[in-house]
């Protein structure tokens, strides 16, 4: 195997590891999500603030 390829395989199960930690911290609540579309001042839900999530979402789509 090419050092080219161990490296890559290295950060893509590093990557996997962290994407997995994340999730289980998001699903376990040790990162709190309350509040993550409402407005700074606690106020409704923020048209901004999904506009930018909807955005991610795709730009990762269509980079995947």
């Amino acid at each position: 195997m090419e050092p080219a390829s161990v490296l890559s395989l290295g950060i893509s199960i590093w990557l996997a590891a962290l994407a997995a930690l994340v999730a289980y911290r998001f699903l376990t609540g040790r990162i709190a999500t309350a509040g993550l579309y409402c407005t700074a001042n606690g106020g409704p839900l923020s048209a901004e603030r999904i506009q930018l999530l909807i955005a991610t979402l795709v730009g990762l789509a269509l980079y995947a």
